[in-house]
């Protein structure tokens, strides 16, 4: 039997483990998006191992891969084990993978670069376990009407753990680019992160109306939920065969690595394109913080305007702003125009990455979220892989020494490339965007306003 102090046994109690799920939920992704600070260490780690760009793009993207890749198989662990188990995962992984780091950049363990791309794969595992467990299961404590407003909030400290790390790595680390020190630090506090949800970080969701009938005398009374999912509980072959769930697919996975791409890259733009008027790390935390801003922004203005146009629409203003950057750096290199870009590419990763487990849980329901996200991060992980290798083929072609590329060369082609991608994936976007209104002029009618209950019951 469980302690009194765990038992859901009064309304008061439910409540107060749904706020302090959520805080602790909240503390625990603010660690969980450490992969994010990469772009601040992960040069100094590849110049003192003599690494390319493009193995250096490699290692970055086996961590992100990492994080992505391994999304559904942690959603359906998730969905099978629970958050306890999965947040004990998340400690083993990130322990695991950092200390590995750690024994490699103090040189106590000789290995080559693909070892060392998947020492942070390990790490991106134990990331999205966190992720995984802490998203899915605060979600589910709130309302259909506040769910999108929860999601920002917590999607947003996932984000704003790349300006914190960075920071602490500014500031103790970066003077003597003492990398191995700092791997140790993360691999002694994000190790230990993860267990504070296996003690209060709790699946609650809350209390279903229900409206039953009396039916004829001697009949048993029958509820029937009725699923929130636009397009139906949906999951496995039967959601890979929906073409609503291929598109979003490919129009997340593709504008969200463009996303990663300059994240994983600005510290080593800023070298290549010789602009010192700020150190690489405050790009890196203008990104995180803008990121922020763009979770917590687009959580909010998903459940304010739910009602009035189809959620999948935010996406368009996301592609239009990081393809107008992105198009402006691949030919323009100052200061002004690098904050722009990193500002609007951190707002535009931030509204993404809002919209994902918002449209994944609105589309396609409750039961089976945990994997069903794990699908779209997937997608990210491919794309993210796909852009860091030709980043890196042509930062290493345009070289003017062994290691290091100098102009505007460098990313060039690349940032013409993710230009495409966010014009592909805006026109993806008004195709879903259609296909939403169009289904929602078949559904009842608490579907079309937006005000439908949380998982409503009737008889039959």
């Amino acid at each position: 039997m469980l302690p009194s102090f765990w038992q859901l046994d009064t309304p008061s109690k439910q409540i107060a483990w749904r706020v302090l799920s959520f805080i602790f939920g909240c503390i625990i992704l603010l660690g969980m998006g450490n992969l994010y600070s990469k772009g601040t260490w992960v040069q100094v780690l590849t110049d003192k191992l003599n690494y390319t760009h493009t193995q250096m793009n490699i290692i970055s993207s086996l961590g992100d891969l990492g994080m992505y890749i391994f999304a559904f198989p942690m959603g359906k662990f998730y969905d099978f084990f629970g958050p306890q188990l999965t947040f004990i995962l998340s400690s083993l992984c990130l322990f695991t993978g950092y200390v590995l780091m750690w024994l490699t950049s103090s040189e106590l363990l000789k290995t080559n670069f693909i070892a060392v791309g998947f020492f942070l794969m390990f790490s991106g595992i134990g990331c999205i376990a966190g992720l995984s467990a802490a998203l899915p299961t605060n979600v589910r404590n709130f309302t259909s009407q506040t769910r999108g407003k929860a999601t920002g909030v917590l999607v947003s400290c996932f984000g704003l753990s790349a300006a914190i790390i960075t920071q602490l790595y500014r500031l103790a680390y970066s003077a003597e680019e003492d990398v191995s020190g700092f791997m140790f630090l993360l691999a002694s506090s994000l190790g230990i992160l993860p267990l504070l949800g296996v003690i209060f970080v709790r699946l609650n969701p809350p209390t279903t109306k229900v409206d039953i009938a009396d039916n004829e005398p001697g009949s048993p009374k029958v509820q029937v939920v009725l699923s929130r999912a636009l397009y139906g509980e949906l999951s496995g072959f039967t959601l890979l065969k929906n073409t609503v769930f291929l598109l979003l697919l490919l129009m997340i996975g593709m504008i969200a690595a463009c996303g990663l791409f300059f994240i994983n890259n600005v510290g080593a733009a800023v070298k290549a394109w010789k602009i010192e008027a700020l150190e690489a790390s405050t790009y890196v935390i203008i990104l995180s913080l803008s990121n922020c801003a763009g979770r917590l922004s687009y959580g909010f203005l998903i459940d304010k305007l739910r009602s009035k146009l189809p959620v999948v629409a935010l996406a368009l203003p996301v592609c239009l702003l990081m393809g107008t950057s992105h198009f402006l750096m691949a030919f323009i290199n100052n200061t002004g125009i690098l904050v722009f870009g990193t500002i609007s590419t951190g707002l535009s990763y931030g509204g993404v990455s809002s919209l994902l487990p918002y449209l994944t849980n609105n589309y396609f329901g409750d039961y089976y979220f945990g994997q069903n996200l794990g699908w779209g991060y997937l997608s990210v992980g491919c794309f993210s892989f796909l852009i860091g290798f030709i980043s890196g083929q042509v930062y290493d072609h345009n070289k003017t020494d062994s290691l290091h590329c100098e102009g505007k060369n460098c990313y060039m082609a690349t940032f013409l490339v993710t230009t495409g991608f966010c014009i592909i994936c805006s026109l993806l976007t008004i195709i879903l965007a259609r296909k939403e209104s169009q289904r929602r002029k078949f559904l009842p009618q608490q579907y079309k306003d937006g005000s439908r209950e949380e998982d409503s019951l009737v008889s039959h």
